[in-house]
């Protein structure tokens, strides 16, 4: 038996991402102001760009939302 009900994900309202950048954790950078770092995958694995690779710098990408300029449409 089939259902017209179309399943939806939970929504709320977020600003949009205006801005992106790549840091590198080995050398010291930190998450610069009013970014959030993507530490983890969304299956809980470590978003560490180069994750797996030896002797590699740990390379997160961080992100930042916001309604004063536009969003982010292509990279």
């Amino acid at each position: 038996e089939f259902s017209n009900e179309a399943i939806t994900k939970p929504s709320f309202c977020q600003d949009p991402i205006t801005d992106i950048t790549v840091i590198n954790k080995s050398l010291g950078e930190k998450v610069p102001k009013n970014y959030e770092c993507v530490e983890l995958t969304p299956t809980g694995y470590p978003a560490n760009l180069n994750h797996g690779s030896l002797r590699c710098p740990d390379m997160f990408i961080c992100y930042k939302r916001g309604r004063d300029k536009p969003p982010l449409k292509d990279l």
